[in-house]
């Protein structure tokens, strides 16, 4: 885990706070703490828990309308992104099936998603 966050600060340049539905099931103190961190939360196995999630990180302090983008099936042919709002997220991830397994990346760093899009160029 530190390795990997050690190397994606490298690669992106701030913080980068990672979390898995295992520990969202402990959701008061997990996300909360990475709520009030700086930088982007990006979450593991969270889909079915995305009302939860909204709830406790806008409760912890981040920002309603703070963005957020969903990957599905992150780099196979059935790729899916989606970009939201934290209070939106809720909503998009209604349909749990349609969109797991998937990362939940929440912060500005999700206003690069047009800049490093290769897998759409390509």
């Amino acid at each position: 885990f530190r390795f990997t966050r050690r190397v994606l600060q490298a690669t992106i340049g701030g913080d980068t706070n990672f979390t898995t539905q295992q520990v969202i099931d402990r959701m008061s103190d997990c996300v909360r703490i990475a709520a009030r961190a700086e930088g982007a939360v990006v979450i593991f196995m969270g889909v079915g828990r995305a009302e939860a999630i909204s709830r406790e990180m806008i409760a912890a302090g981040r920002a309603s309308d703070e963005p957020v983008t969903v990957i599905a099936r992150g780099g196979s042919a059935d790729e899916r992104v989606e970009e939201t709002s934290l209070r939106d997220l809720p909503v998009l991830l209604a349909d749990v099936a349609a969109w797991t397994p998937a990362l939940i990346v929440v912060g500005s760093v999700v206003n690069l998603h047009a800049k490093l899009d290769w897998f759409e160029r390509t």
